[in-house]
């Protein structure tokens, strides 16, 4: 019925469509139980659990990854076989990998892995990607980013770590909402115009892969976050 994955810990919820669309969602929680597989199918909808609080539409969604390349994002979206493997599911962590074969950016083909993990009590999911076979096309580069429900992102620093954020009414039902990406400097995030996401590109050459991560916070949801001064306060107690 999620057409796709979900990760669940008891903070948050997020899925990844897992068709060609691949773009991350989110499951805003005002529980701390693990609810996801007894949800009713009007998640859309406010419930005592939560909510599907996010319209992704053609855009990243939140920390979808990508890869720019000639002045266009590629999703990972068109690939000969696309196989879905849960590597843990513990107590204190989850993690499902993606293995893409021959997945074609443009004219080129490569093999990629995409190891997605959350843990107990973290706000926060992780991605990494890596190339096993081939490698990105000369001038391109992994991408990601947050819809572009609020015109404009704010950005900033801690320590190693770079981390891009919205903050407003843009959830779906216009309540108040944080969503945030965040990474090492050492991939050199950079962002690049786009009409539909806040978009960074990492612009690391010697890399045939990235590390990032992403997280939300709903008003209503388990973290208690009522203003963007309480969201960057999130946003810093795990990015530095």
């Amino acid at each position: 019925m999620f057409e796709g994955p979900v990760l669940e810990n008891d903070v948050i919820a997020y899925r990844y469509y897992a068709d060609s669309r691949h773009r991350f969602d989110i499951y805003a929680k005002s529980v701390a139980d693990l609810v996801m597989d007894t949800v009713s199918w009007n998640y859309h909808n406010i419930m005592d659990w939560g909510s599907d609080v996010l319209k992704v539409g053609n855009s990243l969604g939140i920390g979808s990854p990508a890869i720019w390349y000639k002045d266009s994002l590629y999703t990972l979206s068109t690939s000969v076989k696309k196989e879905l493997t849960i590597l843990e599911n513990g107590d204190n962590q989850s993690t499902i990998r993606t293995t893409f074969t021959d997945l074609a950016i443009g004219d080129h083909t490569m093999d990629l892995v995409q190891d997605w993990s959350i843990a107990a009590g973290q706000p926060y999911t992780s991605i990494n990607l890596k190339i096993t076979k081939g490698q990105l096309p000369e001038d391109a580069y992994f991408a990601t980013g947050i819809v572009k429900h609020i015109d404009t992102d704010q950005t900033s620093e801690n320590g190693n770590q770079f981390y891009a954020y919205t903050w407003g009414k843009q959830s779906f039902h216009k309540d108040y909402m944080g969503m945030a990406i965040f990474a090492d400097k050492k991939f050199q995030p950079e962002k690049i115009v786009d009409d539909l996401t806040h978009t960074y590109i990492f612009k690391n050459p010697s890399i045939d892969g990235v590390k990032y991560a992403f997280l939300a916070a709903w008003e209503k949801g388990n973290n208690q976050v009522k203003s963007e001064e309480d969201f960057k306060k999130l946003i810093e107690k795990f990015v530095r």
